[in-house]
């Protein structure tokens, strides 16, 4: 059963500061256009929002396969006990994601990690793949991306985040 306090919405963006949270969600959300992808690469954190937009593309059909990837941090622990992917799963599950379309990775604790277990249970389970969709905290998108094309450089990398909660942005 899933942790309610992991899902405890976020406060608004305080005035104060919301200009420079718009410049720093410009600057690390890389605008991909999402597309069709062979499967969709949930990168552990203490975000929820991980899983809130994987599950969501997942309905709209971006992927065909879910791969929640993360084992635990200090951060982590006592939001996610069982880890941060089995927290996704459950979430993912309880929302009408078929358990048998979703992987969980168990042992990553950084995002090269995330990207090497995922690469490494994909082929161990013989899923062809040319192409991920990665589902990260906001401010991660740009690492997971250098990150995947460095160590998986034969697939093809779309990114996607949520924005922060309250944040409208109008480009």
């Amino acid at each position: 059963m899933l942790n309610r306090r992991a899902a405890a919405p976020a406060e608004a963006i305080p005035g104060a500061v919301r200009a420079d949270v718009v410049t720093l969600w410009r600057y690390h959300d890389m605008r991909h256009e999402l597309r069709s992808c062979d499967v969709g690469i949930g990168l552990g954190s203490h975000d929820l929002g991980v899983a809130v937009v994987a599950t969501r593309l997942f309905h709209e059909g971006l992927f065909p396969r879910i791969l929640f990837t993360g084992a635990n941090a200090s951060t982590t622990v006592e939001r996610f006990p069982r880890g941060e992917a089995v927290h996704y799963r459950e979430y993912a599950v309880e929302r009408g994601v078929p358990a048998g379309v979703i992987l969980v990775e168990q042992r990553a604790t950084n995002t090269a990690e995330n990207l090497e277990f995922s690469r490494q249970l994909l082929a161990e389970r013989r899923i062809p793949v040319e192409s991920v969709l990665l589902m990260s905290r906001p401010y991660q998108q740009r690492r997971a991306y250098a990150t995947c094309r460095v160590l998986w450089p034969e697939v093809e990398v779309v990114c996607a985040s949520n924005p922060p909660r309250g944040l409208l942005i109008r480009d």
